[in-house]
């Protein structure tokens, strides 16, 4: 990772366009076994996806702020500004098409989960995604814990690009 880091930034940036690639498609693949369930009509656990939640303004406020790291990225092109062609331009332009996608995906990845896993599931499972994977995917489950993998290198690679 370093050594990408420290040789180019055309290196680094060909190396986590492929990570990109392939953290979207990892996404794309529980999306679409969501959409299939939801297609087939298998959608009773789907109003049990917020049992349990208020709507009190304190506990909305509070879910926002907890959400945020997830959709924390966006800040991380300001970090680096000096390395992007065009900046006044380029910086804008992807915070406001990297946070709707960014967004839409998540949210699509939810109603997924939702979809495939009850509520007693989702909140008794360390990882929602690999039990989604082992109901949808069977034998080829192994696909969500790579493409955690995945997206956790990419994210460490930008991070330690924003630093360095």
């Amino acid at each position: 990772m370093t050594y990408i880091n420290i040789t180019s930034v055309k290196l680094f940036v060909k190396v986590q366009n492929v990570f990109g690639v392939f953290k979207i498609f990892a996404c794309l693949i529980v999306i679409g076994g969501g959409a299939y369930q939801i297609i087939k009509g298998d959608t009773g656990y789907l109003s049990q996806g917020f049992q349990g939640s208020s709507t009190s303004p304190g506990s909305i406020a509070l879910a926002l702020y907890s959400g945020l790291w997830a959709y924390d990225g966006w800040n991380s092109v300001t970090v680096v500004t000096e390395e992007i062609i065009n900046p006044s331009r380029n910086v804008p332009l992807s915070i406001a098409i990297a946070v709707p996608v960014i967004t839409a995906i998540y949210v699509f990845m939810n109603v997924a989960y939702m979809s495939v896993l009850s509520y007693s599931e989702m909140t008794s499972v360390p990882a929602v995604a690999v039990a989604f994977g082992a109901r949808v995917l069977g034998p080829a489950a192994f696909v969500i814990p790579l493409g955690v993998a995945i997206a956790t290198f990419g994210c460490a690679m930008s991070v330690q690009f924003g630093v360095t």
